[in-house]
């Protein structure tokens, strides 16, 4: 395991955004069995961008360009619970700068703007929305011409770290969710009452694991993977895609040793591995605008602040950096 610490940033991804162009287009994704899922996609692109931002993530892309390049592997990035497709916008950007599609849906149901569906309907949905996504990129998305179907790879955070670990062959045991939250209701998937979702829709006596298994993936990031604790051991040793597992050394929202230990034990391949230290749960989420300190007082305390002394910022150019090593070596 590394512990990650600010030290030694590398200025490439910095020299690539300066000569690159960025495409950008919002999709709407038919889900046959739900809403339709909007859809944010970063490529790159021959085409001018602006100088100034022109997308509500606050970057200057160029909207409705030409993709430039072929055989480009694809990137479904899955945010966390009540987030958007814009919450890792600037790890899209980077990774399109550097010759990939990057697709981020908003999770119908568990987004910020609506959280009713119950836990007991969105872990089965989220991972449900990545296949459709990637159904969608592979025959229906017009530009599909310049992908690469054999290299495909997720990246999620939180909830989103859940639903990447579910598509790479984890599998949730009910009981053994409920149970855990028994004995460690200040969980804090617990506290939300998660568990109680889940056993409370009947998913407990019907004794099946709760999957979502894609085979098309090649390779897997998952950030703070919440649920760590409820995954079956069985399938765990099953997995054998290549994987990369971040976690903050401070995040009580998603603690490394309920959740990230348990993963660790079961996985028998060799995953790389980053625990950083001073970062708390939305470290790994772009840096707040500003405006927002004023606008939800109590919205910036929960996820803007970081530990003194952490810089945000230039962390997310590390994360960004080992997130593109780990995914140009597995997908080759």
């Amino acid at each position: 395991m590394t512990s990650l610490k600010l030290l030694g940033i590398g200025f490439g991804l910095l020299l690539n955004h300066a000569a690159m162009s960025t495409g950008f287009q919002f999709q709407n994704v038919p889900d046959p069995d739900d809403k339709t899922l909007e859809v944010g996609i970063w490529y790159p692109s021959d085409s001018v961008a602006p100088t100034k931002p022109n997308t509500p993530f606050r970057q200057a892309l160029a909207r409705k360009g030409k993709v430039k390049g072929e055989k480009l592997p694809l990137v479904i990035i899955s945010h966390g619970f009540g987030g958007w497709m814009g919450g890792h916008a600037d790890l899209a950007k980077s990774l399109a700068d550097a010759g990939f599609v990057v697709a981020a849906p908003t999770h119908t149901g568990n987004n910020d703007d609506d959280e009713s569906y119950p836990a007991s309907r969105w872990m089965v949905d989220r991972p449900r929305h990545v296949s459709r996504v990637i159904d969608y990129m592979h025959t229906q998305w017009k530009q599909r011409a310049a992908l690469d179907v054999e290299k495909t790879a997720v990246y999620g955070f939180s909830a989103g770290g859940y639903t990447v670990m579910s598509l790479a062959g984890a599998e949730v045991n009910v009981k053994q969710l409920t149970d855990f939250c028994d004995e460690q209701p200040t969980e804090r998937v617990c506290e939300m009452g998660l568990d109680k979702e889940v056993e409370n829709s009947g998913m407990a006596k019907s004794g099946q694991d709760i999957s979502g298994k894609d085979k098309r993936i090649k390779a897997v990031v998952t950030v703070a993977p919440a649920f760590g604790f409820a995954y079956t051991a069985a399938s765990l040793n099953m997995i054998n895609v290549p994987m990369q597992i971040w976690s903050g050394a401070l995040d009580v929202n998603v603690p490394y040793e309920s959740n990230v230990v348990p993963i660790l034990a079961g996985l028998k391949n060799n995953p790389e591995i980053y625990n950083v230290e001073d970062a708390g749960h939305f470290a790994f989420m772009k840096p707040c605008n500003a405006e927002l300190k004023a606008a939800k007082p109590r919205l910036w305390e929960m996820i803007c602040v970081d530990k003194e002394g952490f810089d945000r910022a230039v962390f997310q150019l590390k994360h960004q950096e080992l997130v593109l090593d780990f995914l140009r070596k597995t997908l080759k």
